[in-house]
């Protein structure tokens, strides 16, 4: 071996540290005191900074042991047995798609798309996982890249996002293409479900037709678009205006429930709708508000009761994950009408409600679901121990919302008079059928999580 040779050899550039070097030592800290949670919080960020770092797949795989995840855990197993498979680093990915955990899914995604650019099915997962974090313009420069004729749903969703983006005329003849296929598989049963959705697409555009140019600050206008759907109560105030008229957390009480009861009252005379009962969700919540609309409507109430008609009723609950399995009321029928008090908006639901109370990402209620306690929020005093408080039962907590003073009972109906056709609230051009709730949206927000 020549001189030169031993030379070069021995002093080869040092490998560079890896960019996740930080947050591999805070996960492995975290690890060996036994805060496993902790330590996968910190590898999800190392993730993001350097995903060919094994090192992160092995503490993340010996984490997931540690907390029963073994079926999360083999999935960065395989990878590291693996490595050089892309199919590896889409399954990663696109489980936690699927399981709602949209940021750590991405870096996967990516690394699936970088080993193989014509996954669509990959393309599509990632670009999901942007709009649902309000990224719009991203999620259409991810499908941009790949060919989404090759996968329906990334087609499907590709013109959802430019409608979601605006640009009707460039969903359009997605749409039309759609609509083709549908009316040519019309008896495929295979086909019910996409043909309904991009009927869906279709209500879409003509709504964003009407309303060509919906604020992007504004989760009033753009809700109508989506859904046709009515926000009676918003959270607007200028130098906290954190989520286009969003709540992120909200403490309710009994006068906040009754103003957005009597905003709903107004709503149905502004617009002429009329009920002739009111039946609520079987849950403590959704009977309170049940009971306390029925009383203030003068209507009669009753239990929601599956195969009992609710023609001409005021379906009602607390929260709109209560609608979630009811199929036949995804159905519209005849005057009825489907409202709850509180919509989480950064959760999908089974289908979405002619009219919402509020947008929240988390609400509390002034009693406990458990067992309708009141909850008094007040500074903890060490020389004060809590009591316990008697529970108190439905008619006990609706009489108190009756006799409480509301609070800001203000309700701005303009949009919803100017555009009262297209509202799935009684509207001449309502859907025959209310669609699930999808997060993606072009109003950003501040919010809790990832």
């Amino acid at each position: 071996m020549g001189f030169f040779n031993f030379f070069n050899q021995n002093n080869q550039p040092p490998e560079k540290p890896s960019l996740a070097a930080e947050e591999l030592k805070q996960a492995e800290e975290k690890y060996e005191a036994g805060d496993y949670q902790a330590a996968l919080q910190a590898l999800e960020e190392g993730f993001h900074k350097d995903i060919e770092n094994q090192e992160l797949y092995k503490l993340a795989t010996d984490c997931l042991n540690a907390l029963g995840g073994q079926d999360e855990a083999d999935l960065f197993r395989k990878a590291l047995m693996a490595f050089e498979n892309w199919e590896v680093f889409k399954e990663i990915g696109s489980h936690f798609y699927y399981t709602g955990h949209y940021y750590l899914a991405r870096p996967f995604l990516h690394k699936a798309l970088d080993m193989n650019p014509e996954s669509v099915e990959a393309a599509h997962d990632l670009a999901v996982c942007y709009a649902r974090r309000f990224q719009i313009e991203k999620a259409i420069e991810v499908l941009d890249k790949v060919n989404v004729a090759e996968y329906f749903w990334a087609y499907w969703f590709f013109a959802r996002l430019m409608l979601l983006n605006a640009t009707p005329d460039k969903a359009l003849p997605y749409i039309l293409e759609m609509e083709k296929y549908a009316a040519e598989y019309a008896d495929d049963p295979n086909w019910t479900t996409a043909a309904l959705k991009v009927k869906e697409l279709r209500e879409f555009h003509t709504r964003l037709g009407q309303l060509p140019n919906p604020n992007k600050e504004s989760i009033r206008e753009w809700h109508f678009v989506q859904y046709g759907g009515i926000i009676l109560d918003l959270f607007d105030l200028a130098e906290d205006y954190v989520a286009g008229g969003r709540y992120v957390a909200l403490m309710g009480t009994e006068s906040s429930i009754k103003a957005i009861i009597i905003k709903l009252q107004k709503a149905l005379e502004v617009l002429d709708l009329h009920v002739k009962r009111v039946v609520a969700m079987p849950n403590q919540q959704s009977e309170v508000i049940g009971r306390v609309i029925a009383k203030l409507l003068g209507l009669s109430f009753a239990p929601y009761a599956e195969g009992r008609s609710t023609e001409g009723c005021l379906v009602v609950a607390a929260n709109t994950s209560d609608f979630n399995g009811m199929g036949e009321i995804a159905h519209t029928l005849p005057n009825q009408l489907l409202f709850a008090l509180n919509h989480d908006w950064l959760a999908g639901s089974h289908m979405v409600p002619d009219i919402v109370g509020m947008m929240t990402q988390s609400f509390y209620w002034p009693w406990s679901p458990e067992d309708g306690r009141k909850v008094e929020y007040k500074i903890p005093n060490e020389n004060e121990p809590d009591e316990p408080q008697a529970p108190r039962d439905i008619p006990t907590i609706v009489q108190a919302i009756l006799e409480t003073e509301p609070e800001n009972k203000e309700l701005d109906m303009s949009l919803y008079l100017t555009h009262k056709a297209y509202l799935q609230a009684g509207g001449t051009y309502r859907s025959e059928y209310r669609y699930n709730f999808m997060i993606e949206s072009p109003v950003v927000g501040s919010f809790f999580g990832r």
